[in-house]
C-alpha cells in the first residue's frame, strides 16, 4: 500500500538530514561497519534522511540495512519514500514523495527490502506491449529514510537502490 505526500524541501546535498549530518554520507559508503545515527536528543521530526541518486532511476527495490554490532541496532518503526524530483506546483521548493513501505510492527530485522512499483499509464495494446496494471518499478531520484519513534541507539548502515538496465552514457569516454 502506497500513499503519497509532500515532504520538506529538496537539497543540493547527495545525503542530507537535518540531525547527525557529518554521517549522512555513510549510508551510502557501501561498508556495514558505517553508520548514520541521529542525535537523541534532536526532536522525533528531525530523524530523518534523504539521498540524492543524482539523476532518475528506474527503481525496482529499495533495501535499508541496519547496523549490527554492540551499542547499535536497527530503527524500530520506519517509512521510506520515494520521488522522482518532481517539484509541486504550489511550492516549487517542495517534491513530491510516494511512501513505498514502513513498518507495522517492530522491526528488529538487520536487512529490509521494499519492491518498487508503478501505475502503468498506457492504454495502448500490442502483441509486445506490457499491459499489465503495475509496473515492477518506479521513477526514483530521491529516497528518504523517516523514523517514527526515538530509540536511542539505532543505525542506518546502508541504503541500497536497485534499478532496471545500465545506463551506458555514465561509461562512455
Amino acid at each position: 500500500y502506497r500513499t503519497s505526500t509532500v515532504i520538506g524541501a529538496h537539497g543540493t546535498r547527495v545525503a542530507r538530514t537535518p540531525t547527525n549530518q557529518a554521517a549522512a554520507d555513510l549510508v551510502r559508503d557501501q561498508r556495514a561497519d558505517t553508520w548514520w545515527t541521529p542525535d537523541p536528543a534532536s526532536p522525533l521530526e528531525d530523524w530523518w534522511l534523504e539521498i540524492d541518486l543524482g539523476r532518475v532511476v528506474l527503481a525496482s527495490r529499495v533495501r535499508l540495512v541496519f547496523a549490527d554490532t554492540a551499542g547499535v541496532q536497527p530503527f524500530r518503526f520506519f517509512s521510506v519514500y520515494t520521488s522522482p524530483g518532481l517539484p509541486i506546483a504550489a511550492s516549487p521548493q517542495d517534491l513530491y514523495f510516494t511512501r513505498a513501505g514502513g513498518t507495522i510492527k517492530a522491526n528488529s530485522s538487520r536487512v529490509v527490502e521494499f519492491d518498487l512499483a508503478a501505475r502503468n499509464p498506457s492504454e495502448a495494446t500490442g502483441l509486445y506491449l506490457d499491459t499489465s496494471e503495475r509496473l515492477s518499478f518506479d521513477p526514483t531520484r530521491f529516497v528518504r529514510f523517516v523514523a517514527e519513534a526515538k530509540l536511542e541507539g539505532a543505525a542506518l548502515a546502508e541504503v541500497q537502490v536497485e534499478s532496471i538496465g545500465e545506463n551506458i552514457a555514465l561509461k562512455a569516454t
